[in-house]
């Protein structure tokens, strides 16, 4: 770096942009004459570095069982912006998490909103559970489920405990999911039936005669 050059002197130009900033191109009164980030002095002569905002992607993965809107919903974003995401489950379904490459960024603002500041290119995929519902019928008697909960997630393994009316046994499994019952045990794997058979004890009488 120098006060003043001599005609001939090649000058080397190394820039540094902001945070959030990209070179884009040479400008000023002799910003065509430079090459390579070189300058050949030839004169008193004004060169600018031209800067631009760079230009960051937010990708939602779409999934099963909601969608996800951005606002401001833009194509790309700018260093610095910050994006409000809204969850929208389907029917059947609710909202658990955000995930993806930097879900973990994302700042929680409420049960299915949240923010996330563009400091980079973004990649989030929410997380929506299936609303599974299982279903318990038993006539002669009372049958429950531990955990008792309105739905279950996937994998969710529910235990199953039959009460008999007097006089009535617990016979076997049956409806349309009794097969899946194991040790009085059924993992969801969906929307579930169970039904508990119930039999009626039979009893004996026995009669005995003395002389």
């Amino acid at each position: 770096v120098k006060e003043w050059y001599t005609n001939g002197d090649v000058v080397t130009f190394t820039i540094t942009p902001d945070t959030g900033y990209q070179f884009a191109s040479w400008g000023g009164t002799d910003g065509s004459k430079v090459s390579g980030n070189k300058l050949t002095i030839t004169g008193d002569m004004t060169v600018e570095a031209v800067m631009s905002k760079i230009q960051y992607s937010l990708t939602v993965t779409s999934v099963t069982g909601g969608a996800v809107t951005k606002t401001p919903a833009k194509s790309t974003y700018e260093y610095g912006d910050v994006v409000t995401l809204a969850a929208a489950p389907s029917t059947g379904y609710v909202f658990s998490s955000w995930g993806g490459t930097n879900g973990g960024e994302v700042t929680v603002t409420g049960t299915t909103t949240g923010t996330l500041k563009i400091n980079g290119n973004k990649s989030v995929t929410p997380a929506f559970t299936k609303k599974n519902v299982l279903t318990l019928t038993i006539t002669h008697g009372s049958i429950t489920a531990s955990p008792a909960k309105e739905w279950y997630a996937n994998g969710d393994v529910v235990t199953l405990t039959v009460i008999p009316d007097s006089g009535y046994a617990f016979s076997s499994w049956g409806g349309t999911d009794g097969s899946k019952v194991s040790s009085n045990k059924i993992t969801i794997s969906g929307d579930m039936s169970v039904e508990a058979v119930m039999s009626k004890i039979q009893y004996t009488l026995t009669i005995g005669i003395s002389a």
